[in-house]
């Protein structure tokens, strides 16, 4: 049981200051480092903690089962709330030397505010751009692994997921991408759009976000969207605007280019790839 944790501080530099032979407080050390699991303990406990700093995110009301084995650490059915949202997680974590991790987890939180996530959250800013220009209620449902360097942040690379977004009711504004189809097809009602009711499904792999088909109906227009994006902010999306009444019409498009400069070609174009970027063990 504790009031406060902060995480940050069991890492193995941590920047608290440090005290010398003489008791006298000497610089912090600022190195990175991961947080090391010890290998010669096995514990089960039961945790329940009111409040939890870790790398910029705070959790609150953290409880559930807690397991540290060999070296890994195992969190089972864990609870807590995060950014307003009651979240649920299953997750291992083992540390591999001083400056680097691995990890894996299973997330489920419902109906959450898209835009404090963004802000909040870096992982979840890198892979949903989009966010940014969002406002409304979302959930998710996601799997991933992975490694973490010497600052406890993912090596995008080497991550590995699937999951689901489900969008409850979003509304969009001024995000680039949707602003150029809205210019371009000469439809304004498609640059600010309302979107509710839409799961959107994806995986992670090589640096890439791979979004499976999905469908938004708005102001009586049928978009249809898939492809790939990257953490680097690269862009490979296959649209179509489906016309009233039924949406049997359609203007199929293909978005390239990156999130700060997209670029729009009318027709279906051949397919083509992001660049992967394949993640070698060996590296840091």
């Amino acid at each position: 049981n504790s009031n406060y944790i902060n995480a940050d501080e069991l890492m193995v530099y941590s920047t608290m200051p440090m005290a010398d032979s003489t008791k006298k407080l000497v610089s912090p050390v600022t190195t990175a480092g991961v947080i090391v699991i010890p290998a010669n303990l096995d514990v089960t406990m039961q945790a329940n903690v009111k409040k939890l700093d870790f790398n910029n995110i705070q959790l609150t009301n953290a409880r559930g089962n807690i397991g540290i084995n060999k070296g890994v650490l195992s969190i089972q059915k864990t609870g807590f709330n995060l950014i307003g949202c009651e979240t649920l997680v299953d997750a291992f974590y083992n540390s591999e030397g001083l400056n680097k991790a691995n990890f894996s987890f299973h997330i489920t939180a419902n109906d959450f505010d898209i835009k404090r996530a963004y802000d909040s959250i870096k992982m979840f800013r890198d892979a949903a751009t989009a966010a940014g220009k969002a406002q409304g209620m979302v959930s998710i449902d996601y799997s991933m692994k992975g490694k973490l360097d010497g600052s406890m942040q993912p090596i995008y690379p080497s991550l590995q997921g699937a999951g689901v977004l489900s969008v409850k009711k979003v509304t969009v504004k001024g995000f680039k991408l949707f602003t150029m189809v809205s210019s371009k097809t000469g439809k304004d009602s498609i640059a600010n759009p309302d979107i509710s009711k839409v799961a959107i499904k994806s995986s992670i792999k090589n640096n890439l976000i791979t979004v499976e088909r999905f469908k938004i109906k708005m102001a009586g227009f049928r978009l249809r969207m898939e492809g790939q994006t990257s953490f680097d902010g690269g862009l490979n999306l296959k649209l179509r605007l489906g016309l009233p009444p039924l949406g049997i019409i359609g203007i199929p498009m293909k978005i390239t280019g990156n999130q700060f400069n997209p670029k729009l070609k009318f027709g279906k174009n051949d397919k083509g790839e992001l660049e992967k970027t394949e993640y070698n063990d060996g590296e840091n």
